[in-house]
């Protein structure tokens, strides 16, 4: 047994260790007088449980937690202290500890757990006044290649307020953990994880966020979804952050992690069109307009997922918003078929677009029930010359899957589509 002032120590804890690594060299000035204070505070708050158990407990009890949250305690201790450097204080101590090759329970030397200081460029982050659990900390293993660390760690003090227990993100969180114990991450996946949560935490006007982030994912809903997917890329965008479409992609994946929201699926299951897609043609949510988006359930080859239909304020009460309530409330339980939800989504959008067929469509915005059978034909007619002229060879197809459904699902008299579809019939002949 070692004994350190008066104090025996056991000849395998990581306080023996340092005690043997600093007894073997030779340190300038300004190094000693780092590691003087630094290990000085250590001792003295050894009475704290986080330290207690980094310096004093046996190896197989040391997890890379007890790592970080004991490193975490010190900084507490040293930005309380008068003394300057505090930056480099931290990092002696911490250099020396990495030189002892003391090796954690997982059998990995404690040089390879990866420590996010608190002190960066002349500041300090601050912290909440009590630290969290040792076990609420994030410890990601990553493959080795490349990396002179073997965990990257997530911890939720240093992001206060971004994760909470039993919330999508602490979930995922804890999930991409248990993952990486039988199947490491690349390195840039995990750092890309935390550098795009230290950029939400930074970010001001991140309501929506951190109400998808925070909450149990059984108490969200598809609009949770798009309403903090779509804040996140926007104020990704507006911060013109590089590598946007990576770290979007990779956040995304992280959150399914984080598993079934309300009861349907996972992330995946929402269909959200990113706005940082190279040279694509495709529509991105706006948040400007996230209100207007109404979430739909479709099927196709037996996968359900959910896709967000865009409305628009001159929707109205006639026969088009009758439809689109009355499939967005069918599929809830009967999903709609894929091919259909997307021709409604593109002949919605191509009329909400265009002012003229608004106004010369009026029979779309008409109480139901005052439509005769020359509004129902003039007006299709109108559209599908419209559609035709817009649209690739599909239009036509496109054009009968919207009719056929404002004609079902638009609740407009039995009669007067009976007439319609007679008319139609025999101008076919």
């Amino acid at each position: 047994m070692a004994t350190l002032k008066g104090m025996e120590l056991s000849d395998t804890c990581l306080l023996s260790a340092i005690v043997e690594e600093i007894s073997e060299r030779v340190f300038t000035t300004t190094t000693a007088f780092a590691l003087k204070n630094g290990l000085n505070t250590a001792i003295e708050h050894l009475e704290l449980l986080d330290i207690k158990n980094l310096l004093l407990e046996e190896p197989n009890n040391i997890s890379v937690h007890y790592v970080i949250a004991g490193f975490k305690e010190l900084e507490r201790q040293i930005e309380q202290n008068t003394l300057s450097k505090k930056n480099s204080i931290s990092s002696i101590f911490r250099s020396v500890v990495s030189d002892t090759g003391f090796l954690m329970n997982d059998g990995l030397s404690i040089g390879l757990c990866r420590f996010n200081t608190r002190f960066v460029k002349n500041r300090i982050t601050p912290m909440p006044i009590e630290a969290c659990s040792p076990s609420d900390i994030y410890a990601i293993k990553i493959k080795s290649t490349n990396s002179s660390c073997a965990y990257w760690t997530i911890d939720p003090d240093s992001l206060f307020g971004l994760i909470k227990p039993n919330g999508l993100l602490a979930i995922g969180l804890k999930k991409a953990q248990e993952e990486s114990l039988i199947e490491p991450f690349d390195d840039y996946i995990v750092q890309t994880w935390l550098l795009t949560l230290q950029g939400i935490h930074d970010s001001e006007d991140k309501n929506e966020i951190l109400y998808l982030l925070n909450h149990n994912p059984f108490e969200l809903g598809p609009l949770d979804v798009l309403k903090g997917l779509t804040k996140f890329e926007y104020n990704l965008y507006q911060s013109g952050a590089k590598s946007s479409s990576l770290k979007s992609s990779l956040f995304r994946r992280l959150l399914a992690k984080g598993g079934n929201i309300g009861n349907f699926g996972d992330l995946n299951k929402y269909s959200f069109k990113t706005r940082f897609v190279k040279n694509s043609k495709n529509e991105c949510f706006d948040f400007n307009d996230v209100e207007r988006y109404l979430p739909i359930k479709t099927i196709k080859d037996d996968l359900v997922e959910f896709h967000f239909l865009k409305t628009s304020e001159h929707l109205g009460d006639g026969a088009l918003s009758v439809t689109i309530n009355n499939v967005l409330n069918a599929s809830k339980s009967d999903p709609i078929s894929h091919s259909v939800f997307s021709a409604l989504k593109k002949m919605t959008g191509l009329i909400f677009s265009q002012h003229d067929i608004i106004i010369d469509n009026s029979f779309l915005w008409k109480e139901t029930k005052s439509l005769e059978v020359t509004d129902l034909e003039l007006g299709f007619d109108k559209i599908h010359s419209f559609i035709c002229d817009s649209f690739n060879v599909n239009g036509s197809m496109e054009f009968n899957k919207f009719k056929n459904l404002i004609l079902r699902q638009g609740e407009i008299e039995s009669d007067i589509v009976d007439s319609y579809l007679a008319k139609e019939a025999e101008q076919k002949k």
